[in-house]
């Protein structure tokens, strides 16, 4: 057993923009493929679930910033390239 866990992640403004998507369309592709609740309120990505849900939430998203900071645009297919390639 894990244990609950919340991790609050500090996001740039223009960052967390193009992670929630269009009507939170990409935010919403990422509450289907994490096994943890995600909340964005403004620039703050909160992840909460078990400790091993979130950590693999956290790497997720960290992967998804890295992508958006170097200029890719994100969708809710790349959300399933980066998981897939983090089961990989």
């Amino acid at each position: 057993m894990s244990g609950l866990a919340r991790r609050q992640l500090t996001l740039d403004n223009s960052v967390a923009a193009e992670l929630a998507g269009s009507e939170d369309a990409v935010l919403r592709a990422l509450r289907g493929h994490l096994g943890c609740d995600l909340h964005l309120r403004g620039n703050v990505l909160t992840l909460d679930g078990e400790s091993d849900d979130v950590q693999t939430a956290a790497t997720v998203v960290d992967e998804m910033v890295e992508l958006i900071e170097q200029g890719h645009e994100v969708a809710p297919g790349t959300i399933e390239a980066v998981t897939g390639a983090l089961d990989a």
